[in-house]
């Protein structure tokens, strides 16, 4: 597959000569750099759980690879050294995280020779978010402030997605599902280009539920890498978010478990992991704060896999998939949502509607899909995938407003976005926009 956006990274490691690459697995670090860096360099890779000999062997094949002479080493500490000291390439060292874990002397002599050598050029990768954070961004590390950048790999948004599933042949409305299982993650784009389906639900099926599954067993082996031993507690916490327990409270109670237990592994998935987010109401009620998986492929996993473990471990995969084909238009639906306010400030632009912030707005008995603060001008949204009412819409909007103090002495205006408006009203305070016009 061709290579798709990354336009800001680029950018920085072609003018930087030491940069780490933070970022999942699949996400596309190792392509970034090969996309990035210019002329040959020697890459390395730290195979996870494998013996020194064995890392030891594939270093020199690949120092070997770009016509290097290089004598005998049994040790990856010694090849290290050798190609600081007798080599003019630059070093990308990827999956630097599994040095940490097995081979924790080779993060001080990294520094060590960073610091001899300051001319040479070095790109680390690390897919365990939380221990290279560790790695690259704790003062105590030894490679601390070694590094002219960090740059944390995002998913690709979803227009770039949209781009890549046109390139690949799949109009809008079946683009927007697969994103809305698989997020902006290359590689799986990769797959769907070489498996090339004709049928999202099958392929669906083919990947999670029908044996051997083998995105239900990449998600799970990546999560519990990532989080290590203590994943149980994690994975409930998870769940039972991706179960729609985006409060506090909901999760505390599906889990059964006290309140300081909660925030601390709350706290540790969005601030360590980074693989839970929080969203106040624009309305600024700091109590009503909401939890949600940051990544679609993730969440997917936990509402349809881990929900599904026994029914698959059973052999029961008709059972779960029908209950997969039941239920995605509603995990489709609050995706879809989603993507939506992503988009909304491109719209806005054409538009030329001025404002200061974009968010969502809820409360004890409302919900908004968006809302877009201006000052003393605010429009209220609601989001349809198909028919939307507009009438019962906005009387339901009305009946709010009056009630809410955050609301009151300002004027209130309607963006309607929906395929299909019914009941319309007229008039200069509503406008409607055609959830087409998106991805236009």
């Amino acid at each position: 597959m061709k290579f798709y956006d990354r336009k800001k990274e680029v950018a920085i490691l072609k003018k930087a000569g030491r940069v780490a690459v933070l970022g999942r697995r699949r996400i596309g670090k190792t392509r970034l750099l090969q996309e990035s860096v210019t002329g040959p360099f020697i890459y390395l890779f730290f195979f996870s759980e494998a013996s020194e000999a064995f890392i030891a062997g594939k270093w020199t094949e690949a120092v070997k690879s770009k016509d290097i002479y290089i004598p005998k080493l049994d040790r990856i500490s010694d090849i290290l050294e050798y190609v600081f000291r007798n080599t003019d390439l630059p070093i990308v060292i990827d999956e630097l995280q599994n040095a940490r874990k097995k081979f924790p002397e080779i993060i001080s002599l990294l520094q060590h020779l960073m610091d001899e050598h300051k001319q040479k050029q070095v790109y680390v990768t690390g897919s365990l978010i939380s221990m290279m954070k560790k790695v690259v961004e704790d003062y105590r590390s030894p490679i601390f402030g070694r590094f002219d950048f960090t740059l944390k790999l995002k998913e690709l948004d979803v227009e770039t997605v949209m781009e890549i599933m046109s390139d690949l042949g799949y109009p809008a409305a079946e683009a927007l599902k697969y994103y809305a299982v698989f997020g902006g993650i290359p590689k799986y784009y990769e797959l769907i280009e070489t498996l090339k389906p004709a049928d999202f639900n099958e392929f669906i099926n083919l990947m999670f539920f029908k044996y051997p599954r083998p995105l239900y067993n990449e998600i799970y082996v990546m999560l519990k890498e990532e989080i290590g031993k203590e994943f149980h507690n994690y994975f409930g916490v998870l769940h039972a978010i991706s179960q729609n327990g985006v409060t506090f409270g909901a999760i505390a109670s599906a889990l059964n478990m006290v309140s300081t237990s909660v925030s601390k592994y709350l706290n540790s998935l969005i601030m360590d992991y980074e693989l839970v987010g929080r969203e106040q109401p624009i309305s600024k009620k700091k109590k009503k704060t909401h939890y949600f998986i940051n990544s679609n492929i993730i969440d997917f996993w936990f509402t349809y896999c881990f929900s599904s473990r026994d029914d698959l471990d059973r052999g029961d995969e008709e059972v779960v998939y029908q209950g997969f084909l039941n239920n995605f238009p509603t995990f489709y639906g609050s995706k879809f949502e989603k993507i939506i306010v992503s988009l909304l400030p491109r719209v806005l632009r054409r538009k030329k509607v001025e404002y200061s912030t974009i968010g969502r707005d809820w409360g004890k008995r409302y919900e908004f899909d968006f809302v877009v603060d201006s000052n003393d001008l605010v429009y209220i949204g609601e989001i349809k995938k198909g028919e939307l009412n507009v009438s019962a819409e906005i009387k339901k909007i009305e009946a709010v407003v009056q009630q809410e103090s955050f609301y009151k002495n300002r004027q209130v205006r309607y963006m309607m976005v929906g395929d299909r408006f019914i009941n319309k009203k007229k008039g200069r305070n509503i406008h409607y926009i055609d959830t087409a016009s998106f991805f236009a």
